[in-house]
């Protein structure tokens, strides 16, 4: 389950808006609305791009995209 706090804390670390940061992986701001609000999820290819355009360290990565939810 995707953590979107921590998925938005990154893009504004890296000085992006939303929609520059869906831009650069290729997705409408629409589509990134849809993954940050758990209606759809990212895509591998779209995990790797903003992996790259984040510079993501791979704890980040796990924290943000394989996060588990509190049970």
């Amino acid at each position: 389950m995707l953590n979107a706090n921590l998925l938005k804390a990154a893009i504004v670390r890296e000085g992006l808006t939303q929609g520059e940061f869906a831009q650069k992986i290729g997705i409408s701001p629409n589509t990134l609305t849809s993954r940050l609000t758990g209606s759809s999820p990212f895509n591998v290819d779209e995990i790797d791009k903003a992996c790259e355009v984040l510079n993501l360290e791979r704890d980040e990565v796990c924290n943000i995209f394989l996060h588990r939810a509190s049970q």
